[in-house]
């Protein structure tokens, strides 16, 4: 069975959008933390579902059922397993590059190929928590595939496809071949926008799940989002 779904984001809200027996998919608004950090902030995506989490089955009680995550400020879908058994299965999708994981992003300057395929490996910063390109034979591998949507005023809107899974990924990337996220302050400069930070939305998810069903979701950007592609259309 084929299970499909097109939803919009909500400003101030995460919003459940899928769930089952297995997993739970949200679609995580900005300004919210996936799960605890050093911060140890409260309202992060697994104190808003623990209720639906058994979380006793799990050993990381900061992190029960996360396999993947979004940067606090990435808005977009986001799939929780519910139990230890999708967990591990969904992990096995992961390594098995079986989820197919897309985002839209917004990005400055004009990109003249409408096709890139960055194949750079990525470390971390020291000291940081950020990363970058490097061929330090510690870098982990990091390929991330673009496709140019739409020329916009010095920007353009892009679709980028995960090929690896690495921290702050697409940012650091985008941020290499000189088409920083706007608005990314941390891997490009603040552009004006106001408590919103990278304007980078996880917008498609495609996998089968446990029950064999093949679920395909997208998830529409927030308001300002769609606001800000318009305004640099003019």
């Amino acid at each position: 069975m084929e299970i499909k779904k097109e939803i919009k984001s909500d400003l101030n809200k995460m919003i459940i959008v899928y769930e089952d027996e297995d997993i739970i998919i949200v679609n995580k608004p900005k300004n919210m933390l996936t799960h605890k950090t050093h911060l140890n902030e409260n309202n992060t995506v697994v104190d808003l579902l623990k209720s639906k989490i058994n979380i006793n089955q799990f050993n990381d009680l900061t992190r029960p059922g996360i396999f993947m995550r979004l940067d606090r400020n990435t808005t977009g879908l986001l799939i929780v397993a519910k139990n230890l058994k999708a967990y591990q299965y969904f992990c096995s999708l992961t390594e098995k590059k079986q989820i197919i994981k897309k985002y839209l992003a917004v990005i400055k300057n004009r990109l003249q190929e409408n096709h890139l395929l960055i194949d750079c490996p990525l470390i971390r910063v020291a000291n940081k928590s950020k990363m970058k390109v490097s061929q330090d034979p510690k870098a982990k591998e990091a390929i991330t595939e673009l496709w140019k949507l739409k020329d916009l005023n010095n920007a353009a809107l892009v679709e980028c496809l995960l090929k690896t899974g690495k921290m702050h990924q697409i940012r650091a990337h985008l941020s290499y071949i000189k088409h920083p996220i706007y608005n990314d302050s941390v891997y490009g400069c603040f552009d004006g926008v106001k408590n919103y930070e990278q304007f980078l939305h996880a917008y498609y998810l495609d996998f089968i799940n446990l029950n064999g069903d093949h679920i395909i979701i997208k998830s529409n950007p927030d308001e300002i989002f769609e606001n800000k592609i318009k305004e640099l259309e003019n």
